[in-house]
């Protein structure tokens, strides 16, 4: 079983990826939409800045203030509210406040012992029932940072696909 700074150190690798990526684009390939039903990079860009901070503020609630529910559905407020400011960010803005949520995200999980992670609580969101904190890093940070790199690599593909014929 992983550690808190085990998991802190996955979480702030995972991180960096978007800054240091994201860094090497123009300003219209972070703000160019393949559809209107997908997100740009910069749509990516501060969902990834956003859900970190959520899910660790979770997991301590949990730990430190044993709170009995965690988690959130996809129609989550600060998850939306996100997403419908990103084309009013600046993209310096939010590379920097990637970097800053890498950080926060280590510094909550190094607090975070083994028996900690084995804490059961319910999500709020019935499919999930009662899940070990392990599930809510592996799932809603790790794999969920996988998924957005992915997502990221897709969204500039296609601009490529795109912009290059």
């Amino acid at each position: 079983m992983k550690s808190g700074k085990e998991y802190a150190q996955i979480v702030s690798e995972k991180l960096a990826f978007f800054p240091e990526e994201a860094s090497k684009l123009s300003e219209e390939q972070i703000r160019w939409k393949p559809s209107d039903e997908e997100w740009s990079v910069m749509e990516l860009l501060v969902h990834v800045e956003e859900f970190p901070l959520y899910f660790t503020n979770e997991l301590l609630n949990v730990v430190e203030k044993d709170a009995e529910k965690w988690g959130r559905n996809m129609q989550h407020e600060g998850r939306l509210a996100a997403i419908a400011k990103a084309d009013e960010r600046e993209v310096e803005d939010v590379l920097e406040g990637l970097k800053k949520t890498a950080d926060i995200a280590a510094e909550r999980l190094s607090k975070v012992s083994e028996e900690d992670l084995q804490i059961e609580r319910e999500h709020n969101f019935p499919k999930f029932g009662v899940k070990p904190m392990t599930f809510l890093v592996e799932h809603f940070l790790v794999e969920h940072l996988d998924t957005h790199q992915n997502q990221f690599n897709r969204i500039l593909s296609q601009y490529n696909e795109r912009h290059d014929n």
